[in-house]
C-alpha cells in the first residue's frame, strides 16, 4: 500500500515537473522573440526611426504580458511542487529520483541567459536614446537662441530704418 502511494506521488511529481518544463520552453520561445525585438530596437534607434521604434515597443509590451502570464503559471506549478515535496528550491529535489529536474534546470539556465542578453541590450538602447534625446534638446535650444537673436535683430533694424527714411532733407 505504501509503495503504491509513493508511486502515485512520483507520477504526480513528474506531472508537475513536466508541466513546468513545457511552460519554461514556451516562455523561452517568447524570450527569444523579445531578444529579437530588442535587437531590432537597437537598429531603429541607430537609424533614428522613431515610428518603427514605437511599433517595436508595442509588440514587446504584448510579449511581456504573455511572459508574465507564463511566469504566474510557472510559479503556481512550482508552489504546488514545493508543497507536495516540502522543499524550498529545485536544488532540494533529488535529480536521481526525478530525471526531469535536470531538463528543467537546463531550460531555466537558458532562459536566464536570454534575459541577461535582453537586459544588456536594453541598457545599450537606453544609453543611445538618451544620447539622441540630448542631441535633440541641444538642437532645440540652439534653434530657440537663433530665433531670439533673429527677433531681437529684426526689431532693432526696423525701428532704426524708419528714422533714417523720414530724416532725409
Amino acid at each position: 500500500m505504501v509503495l503504491e502511494h509513493l508511486k502515485k506521488e512520483g507520477v504526480k511529481m513528474n506531472k508537475y515537473i513536466t508541466a513546468m518544463i513545457e511552460n519554461a520552453k514556451v516562455k523561452k520561445t517568447y524570450l527569444e522573440q523579445l531578444l529579437s525585438l530588442t535587437k531590432e530596437q537597437s537598429i531603429a534607434i541607430k537609424n533614428k526611426d522613431m515610428i518603427k521604434l514605437d511599433n517595436l515597443y508595442q509588440k514587446k509590451g504584448d510579449f511581456i504580458k504573455i511572459v508574465d502570464r507564463l511566469d504566474d503559471a510557472f510559479l503556481e506549478q512550482f508552489e504546488s511542487l514545493k508543497l507536495s515535496e516540502n522543499i524550498k528550491s529545485l536544488d532540494m529535489l533529488d535529480s536521481k529520483k526525478y530525471n526531469e529536474i535536470k531538463d528543467l534546470k537546463i531550460v531555466i539556465e537558458s532562459m536566464n541567459s536570454i534575459i541577461e542578453s535582453i537586459f544588456l541590450l536594453e541598457q545599450e538602447n537606453k544609453a543611445l536614446l538618451e544620447k539622441h534625446i540630448n542631441e535633440i534638446k541641444y538642437r532645440i535650444k540652439q534653434n530657440k537662441n537663433g530665433q531670439r537673436a533673429k527677433t531681437a535683430y529684426g526689431q532693432q533694424q526696423t525701428a532704426q530704418g524708419h528714422i533714417f527714411v523720414n530724416q532725409k532733407k
